[in-house]
């Protein structure tokens, strides 16, 4: 159960490996909580595709690999002779 502030917003997705509610919204946090609590067998379900997208999405060579990419992008072509 989150808020999509920041760089979660990019892979969290509502109901299908998070709940997500909005940020200082007690109430919908409290809803989340309950809608979790009263579905069965939805936390195992969620568990499952969060580790999935962690996997998936946070694997550091990946990351290191695309931030790399990224900066080659930027940095200016080297002089040929």
């Amino acid at each position: 159960i989150s808020t999509p502030t920041g760089g979660s917003k990019e892979i969290l997705r509502n109901n299908e490996n998070s709940l997500i509610f909005a940020a200082k919204d007690a109430v919908g946090l409290m809803n989340q909580i309950q809608y979790l609590y009263q579905t069965e067998g939805l936390a195992a379900r969620l568990g499952a595709a969060s580790r999935l997208t962690a996997e998936e999405r946070l694997d550091f060579q990946r990351m290191a690999n695309e931030i790399e990419a990224f900066l080659m992008e930027l940095s200016p072509a080297p002089n040929r002779r």
